[in-house]
């Protein structure tokens, strides 16, 4: 439960804050240059996120 809680304050403190600043540089570039793999817990599945697109 801890690992879960810690994988979910890490998401919202850091990774989302992260994701925004690139989405900036989307809208900056006009055209999407990067993209996001949702950044899901999963108790059952443990705390990883997925594995990142090409």
């Amino acid at each position: 439960m801890a690992r879960s809680t810690a994988a979910k304050v890490l998401g919202r403190n850091r990774i989302e804050p992260l994701q925004a600043r690139f989405r900036a540089l989307n809208e900056w570039a006009g055209e999407e240059v990067v993209q996001f793999v949702p950044y899901l817990i999963n108790a059952d599945a443990g705390t990883e996120p997925p594995a990142a697109r090409n």
